[in-house]
């Protein structure tokens, strides 16, 4: 009986050790969890913020660029259009007007070849018209592709940083980067600050694998 019980007894020493380390790694993963939706909420924060006075995404290219992608979100495809074949289309382009209705694009827009740098930037151009055509053709929902890319940066630099620092100083650089006057400044600019995702995954993925 005494062998039996200190058998039982050492069992459940390693169980409860186990459960234990089971629960701590649980309590850093929510806590990494955490982080990541404070980070996410500082994105919408602060891209909300600097996005209020925003003028558009045309940077050193006209907005045209994003006609194609308002075709897509009317059921179009990736075609080009003429902007003065629809009543209104060169106002929203011009950004003195919010939205354009996607059903007067496929009813009145004449087509005609797609420009050099709209097929060169297709795949930009193809996450605008995904992001247009859940949320409707307008230049607030473009903000919200613009947020989700800054969301996704955060996240990024912070993961980058992780690889060789604690929590708490991996968020204090993420949030230094939110808050840089670069990052405030490319934001506004979409094609630009488009390619600042893909940038960081690939640090991201090299310093992970390096680490390995």
């Amino acid at each position: 009986m005494v062998a039996v019980g200190n058998l039982e007894q050492n069992t459940a020493v390693p169980d409860a050790l186990s459960k234990h380390n089971r629960l701590v790694r649980y309590g850093r993963w929510a806590f990494e969890v955490g982080v990541l939706a404070l980070l996410a909420v500082v994105a919408v924060v602060q891209g909300g913020d600097i996005l209020s006075k925003w003028h558009g995404p045309a940077s050193s290219l006209t907005n045209e660029l994003y006609i194609p992608a308002a075709a897509m979100a009317a059921g179009m495809g990736f075609v080009n259009i003429v902007p003065e074949s629809v009543p209104g289309f060169r106002q929203f382009l011009d950004f003195q007007q919010q939205t354009i209705d996607p059903a007067l694009l496929k009813k009145e827009g004449k087509e005609q070849p797609l420009h050099s740098y709209q097929e060169y930037h297709r795949y930009l151009i193809t996450a605008v018209g995904w992001v247009w055509s859940l949320f409707g053709v307008s230049w607030d929902s473009m903000k919200i592709l613009i947020v989700m890319l800054f969301a996704i940066c955060l996240w990024e630099v912070y993961g980058i940083s992780r690889l060789a620092m604690g929590v708490a100083a991996s968020l204090v650089v993420a949030l230094g980067f939110a808050c840089t006057d670069t990052v405030m400044v490319a934001l506004a600019l979409l094609r630009d600050f488009s390619k600042a995702p893909f940038i960081l995954g690939a640090i991201l993925l090299l310093g992970w694998v390096v680490r390995r």
